[in-house]
């Protein structure tokens, strides 16, 4: 069976608040075809997103932020 959702992931550290908003944006734009969403473990970034993402009429998107995230260079 393939699955037709996908997760929407983005954790650069160099991410913009701009780039959480068209996260947000695309996962809102195609609600039926994301599953979920995991951002930086940042508190900003993370009340952001959640408010952005609060009104998808989905019941079955998930939201995350990774509690510790090692980069490796």
């Amino acid at each position: 069976m393939i699955y037709k959702q996908v997760d929407l992931t983005l954790l650069k550290p160099d991410s913009t608040i701009e780039n959480f908003a068209k996260l947000c944006k695309d996962a809102r734009k195609y609600s039926n075809e994301v599953r979920s969403i995991c951002v930086l473990p940042d508190p900003e970034v993370i009340k952001f997103c959640f408010r952005k993402l609060y009104i998808l009429p989905s019941d079955k998107l998930i939201f995350g932020a990774l509690e510790k995230f090692w980069l490796v260079d």
